[in-house]
């Protein structure tokens, strides 16, 4: 409501901090004020998605919409980089109305950085809005801050999430619901699921679950060394990916830093495993749920109802129970570093002794 308004006002604040935690589409937003901003034609306050400077923008090649990143190994905005984007803002304005410059991840500025910024926020450029996106707006200067208008962003309701799918994104209905279902409120969590490497690697995580259920013992272990090589593999792509990103960032010799790639490169195949784990956490909580309130009952995977309708008609509460405190068990053995084979050839024993095909483990 707030920027809806300042753009059919035509009265734009010079600077806006966004705040918010991880995840709630902030610097999304961002990104879209300043298609708006600078779109030939816009409709009903919103971007047109077609027009030059729309493209532009999108590609990352508008002259007037800069985005400033942290940068290095500390992941850091420097004193340098407000320094350059102070002389594109002393330029006139190449294309646009506006000149937007989106700071991503704001409070990891220095201080020498934050003050550099604070003597323009003081006296700011005409036709310029500054847009300071971050999570930990306590660790931001409070002269800056008090210098910004503040927008904060909440977690969303599931219906906003579809709607937005389904009006920008264009996805089917029914699509939208599922993976609003599994964004947890968050924006970026939702785009995120649009990819199909996103869904592909949801679809074979509760795959393993299924068919460790309807397996034997043979084929249990036979599942757990599928997963492990899979995020070994996971692991080799990310060191390299990470190892391309820092030469482009201006490290000359990769190897200068490799405990940086290594530790980066793992704390992201961390991460996915723990996404891995959630997802068969929130399949076993719709199973209870079914066990409890019946199969009206609203669960967040819809695609998976009739066979958790199923299962959970075959089985005690206890059982489904016992499955959920296993996926718990697991996330924790997996931030303390334990074997992740040994996690997980003890998390699928638990969940077939409970829920499996009768005999498999007698």
């Amino acid at each position: 409501m707030i920027l809806s308004d300042a753009v059919d006002k035509g009265r734009m604040a010079n600077a806006y901090l966004f705040s918010g935690a991880d995840g709630l589409g902030k610097k999304f937003i961002a990104v879209q004020l300043a298609k708006t901003l600078n779109c030939q034609s816009p409709r009903d306050g919103s971007p047109c998605e077609e027009c030059e400077s729309c493209r532009k923008v999108n590609s990352g090649s508008h002259p007037d919409v800069l985005v400033i990143s942290p940068k290095g190994k500390e992941r850091i905005i420097n004193v340098a980089m407000i320094g350059e984007m102070l002389q594109r803002v002393s330029r006139k304005s190449y294309e646009g109305r506006y000149k937007i410059i989106i700071f991503d991840d704001a409070h990891r500025m220095r201080e020498s950085a934050s003050s550099k910024l604070l003597k323009t926020l003081e006296e700011p450029p005409p036709r310029t809005v500054m847009i300071l996106v971050t999570s930990r707006p306590d660790k931001m200067l409070p002269t800056i801050v008090s210098r910004c208008q503040t927008v904060n962003f909440y977690l969303l309701p599931d219906k906003e999430i579809e709607d937005f799918l389904v009006r920008s994104k264009k996805i089917p209905f029914e699509e939208a619901r599922v993976i609003a279902s599994f964004a947890g409120g968050r924006v970026s969590e939702s785009l995120k699921l649009l990819s199909d490497e996103t869904v592909r690697r949801r679809n074979s995580y509760l795959n393993y679950i299924q068919s460790a259920i309807k397996g034997d013992l043979a084929g249990l272990f036979n599942i757990v060394s599928g997963i492990d090589a899979e995020f070994k593999e996971l692991l080799d792509r990310n060191m390299e990916d990470i190892k391309r990103e820092k030469e482009t960032e201006g490290y000359e010799n990769a190897k200068e830093i490799k405990e940086l790639i290594e530790a980066e490169a793992f704390s992201s195949v961390q991460y996915e495993k723990e996404e891995m784990l959630l997802i068969w956490q929130v399949w076993f909580r719709d199973m209870l749920l079914i066990k409890e309130c019946g199969t009206a009952v609203d669960i967040m995977n819809k695609d998976s109802k009739e066979m958790l309708a199923h299962l959970s008609a075959e089985r005690g509460f206890d059982e489904i129970l016992n499955c959920i405190k296993a996926v718990e068990h697991a996330r924790d053995m997996i931030r303390f570093n334990i074997n992740f084979q040994l996690v997980m050839e003890e998390f699928f024993i638990e969940v077939v002794k409970n829920i499996g095909r009768k005999g498999v483990l007698t």
